[in-house]
């Protein structure tokens, strides 16, 4: 049977970028993203507390440590929007100088945690054997302690700070993310793009940077967003126990602790900050949900 010139074009002509995108899981994945309601209300939400914390310098009527020893504890006003503490600091300031340090100190606690357990759970699963065990083991040492145990034993150790509990984070979740990348490499690394790979002499370093990471980075993302919004918690926690931001630091958690001894005369020192934190974390487990729902392929049409 003989095709036409038309016809043999048309099986011959290679599919249009249109085609190729709409084929590609990531952008599948960013299309249902975008078209979750929850998703985009978190991510908007986060965006403008992001963009707060940035322009803060902009946006607050006040320093953040300017004492007023004539207006302490003054209830929200046209002159306070979020009222004053017991050293007539300006809590309004003082919560958009306070996104910048809990925001900050999550986030790169977190992009610590990644990038640890990410190249130890790749070296871990793709090379096995006895560096394998050696990985492992350490990582099951570590996880045999509470989570909180081994933040505040590490705080414990290097002295309380804000810079202190950066590390600590990122130290505490590197055994979460390596067993989650350890697990992914494993069913990866014999997969025929990876046997294809190593025929034609590509280095270890490079299939596994190049071509297995690519490939198992999803759920990595979706844990670590979920993971953001724990180590803003934990940040806070710490700051509210002492161990973390100190006086006269603007910190959610530090404003809360200063705020319990005043909750009955002066509420709005502790429920300002805390409803920053809570709806940080809010937003960010809906993003994390949307994420989640978005790499998952069975929950696409």
């Amino acid at each position: 049977m003989k095709l036409t010139q038309a016809q043999s074009g048309s099986i011959l002509k290679p599919p249009s970028w249109r085609t190729a995108l709409h084929d590609n899981p990531w952008w599948l994945a960013a299309q249902m993203f975008l078209h979750s309601q929850l998703a985009m209300i978190g991510f908007i939400g986060l965006s403008l507390l992001i963009l707060s914390a940035i322009f803060a310098p902009l946006l607050a009527p006040y320093p953040p440590t300017q004492l007023d020893y004539d207006h302490p504890l003054e209830a929200p006003s046209s002159a306070h929007w979020m009222g004053t503490d017991d050293l007539g600091r300006d809590i309004f300031s003082r919560v958009l100088y306070g996104g910048r340090e809990s925001l900050k100190v999550g986030l790169i606690g977190v992009t610590i945690a990644v990038i640890g357990g990410v190249c130890l759970g790749m070296l871990a699963g793709f090379y096995g054997g006895w560096l394998d065990n050696l990985i492992m083991r350490i990582v099951d040492i570590m996880l045999a302690f509470p989570y909180i145990l081994l933040l505040l034993s590490i705080v414990a150790v290097l002295g309380p700070g804000l810079g202190t509990v950066m590390i600590a984070l990122g130290l505490a979740g590197i055994p979460f993310y390596t067993r989650l990348i350890r697990g992914s490499v494993l069913a990866a690394k014999n997969f025929e793009y990876v046997t294809a790979a190593r025929v034609v002499g590509v280095s270890p370093f490079a299939i596994m940077f190049r071509h297995i990471l690519p490939n198992i980075i999803a759920p990595v993302i979706v844990y670590a967003t979920l993971d953001l919004g724990g180590s803003i918690m934990a940040t806070s926690g710490l700051s509210y126990i002492g161990l973390g931001a100190q006086p006269p630091s603007p910190e959610w958690g530090a404003m809360l602790n200063a705020g319990r001894k005043f909750i009955m005369q002066a509420g709005w020192m502790s429920i300002y900050p805390g409803l920053m934190i809570f709806f940080a974390i809010l937003f960010v487990n809906l993003i994390g949900d949307g994420l989640r729902d978005a790499f998952d392929p069975k929950l696409r049409r």
